[in-house]
C-alpha cells in the first residue's frame, strides 16, 4: 500500500500476514519465557493489564520500580564469574598443554593408520604386485600417493 491510493485486497493480505507471522512469533517467545502456553497466552487478547492482573495471568512476577528489576538483572549476569575466578593460570596452562597433548597423540594416531593405508595401497596396487622392489621403494622412501606410485 502507499498513502496515495485506497490499500488494495492483495495488500491488506500481505499486510495481515506479517501481522499474524508477528504475533505468533511474539506468543511464543512470551509462552517460552513465562512457562506458558501459546494457548494461554493468546487467551489473554493481547490486552494490557495492571501490574496485579498482570501477576495473576502470569505474564508478571513481582511488582517493583525498574531500577530495582536492572539492578537484580545485573546482579544475575555477575554470578557465573565467581566461577571463572577460581581458574588460576596454571590450571589454565595445565589444560592447554593436556589439550596439546591430546590433539598432538590424535593426530600422530589418524597420520600412521593414513601412512598405514598408502603402504598397503602402493603394495597391493597391481604395479605393485608386478613390480615389488619398485612398489617398496616408493612406499617407504618417498611421499608419492598410491595414485602416483601405480601411474
Amino acid at each position: 500500500g502507499n498513502p496515495y491510493e485506497k490499500l488494495s485486497e492483495g495488500a491488506r493480505e500481505r499486510i495481515q500476514e506479517r501481522v499474524d507471522a508477528f504475533h505468533e512469533q511474539f506468543a511464543a517467545s512470551v509462552a517460552r519465557n513465562r512457562d506458558m502456553s501459546v494457548e494461554a497466552v493468546n487467551a489473554t487478547g493481547a490486552r494490557t493489564f495492571m501490574a496485579q492482573q498482570a501477576i495473576d495471568n502470569g505474564l508478571a512476577d513481582e511488582i517493583g520500580a525498574l531500577d530495582d528489576a536492572i539492578t537484580a538483572f545485573g546482579a544475575t549476569l555477575s554470578e557465573g564469574d565467581e566461577q571463572m575466578a577460581e581458574l588460576t593460570q596454571v590450571d589454565l596452562d595445565n589444560s592447554k598443554a593436556a589439550g596439546k597433548a591430546e590433539g598432538l597423540a590424535e593426530g600422530i594416531k589418524q597420520g600412521a593408520a593414513e601412512a598405514m593405508a598408502r603402504i598397503s595401497a602402493i603394495l597391493g596396487s597391481d604395479a605393485g604386485k608386478t613390480r615389488p622392489t619398485a612398489a617398496l621403494n616408493a612406499a617407504l622412501k618417498t611421499s608419492m600417493s598410491a595414485d602416483e606410485a601405480g601411474a
